[in-house]
């Protein structure tokens, strides 16, 4: 028979590993000589990292591809494959982006 003692720390030690991050890295090459620094969180939103500034986009359905966006500000991020689209605000360029190797 367990002990209750034991059986709280497994309890604890099972929450633990449940609240770790899944960090996915990625480094985009985009027009303009621009870079793009992508960290997919757990599959809930994207930091994007463009011009010394980060920003978190979080995801949203899409038919294909992932797709984060903010759309109050027209924030944007949508990949899929090595290929990305990046727009920071309505109004600014879209950035074609390719994933570096």
């Amino acid at each position: 028979m367990i002990s209750r003692a034991l059986a709280l720390s497994l309890f604890a030690l099972l929450l633990a590993g449940c609240n770790q991050e899944t960090v996915a890295h990625a480094r985009y090459q985009c027009d303009g000589g621009h870079v793009v620094n992508a960290s997919f969180v757990n599959g809930e939103y994207v930091d994007v990292t463009y011009e010394e500034m980060t920003y978190r986009i979080p995801r949203v359905e899409a038919a294909s591809g992932a797709k984060y966006e903010v759309a109050e500000d027209g924030r944007l991020f949508w990949s899929k494959g090595i290929d990305a689209l990046f727009v920071l605000t309505k109004g600014t360029p879209t950035l074609k982006c390719r994933r570096g190797t």
